[in-house]
């Protein structure tokens, strides 16, 4: 089943990894694992549901697409970062909210988060 023209496929291969895995076990051939990825979201079907007939076992496309889209630690430590610091934001707007509804204390709340933010960082 051919799901990408080759203009297309010629226009996707740039932005995918290089094609070698483990030694002795290389990967399959991205084109068929796209193809997988594409059809089970045009058919909306479950994962294991891929027909092992044309397109083989549907583990190898789940695992490839989980391993493409997974963030890598970096970015992942920035983002928790990001939300660590908008979740003490959130927790001295609650304290500014009960004690006084100035906004002075809610520019303060957020100075004081950046600070943090920076300094832990």
């Amino acid at each position: 089943m051919c799901l990408l023209i080759d203009e297309q496929w010629a226009r996707l291969v740039p932005c995918l990894p290089p094609q070698c895995g483990k030694a002795g076990c290389p990967f399959a051939d991205h084109r068929r694992i796209i193809e997988r990825i594409i059809y089970r979201y045009r058919t909306g079907i479950l994962w294991r549901d891929l027909p092992r007939e044309v397109f083989g076992p549907w583990q190898t496309a789940w695992k490839r697409r989980h391993r493409w889209t997974a963030p890598d630690s970096e970015t992942y430590k920035r983002r928790d970062v990001v939300e660590r610091s908008f979740s003490l934001l959130k927790q001295w707007r609650g304290l500014a909210t009960r004690d006084g509804k100035l906004v002075i204390v809610h520019r303060f709340a957020a100075v004081l988060a950046a600070i943090t933010a920076w300094l832990r960082s």
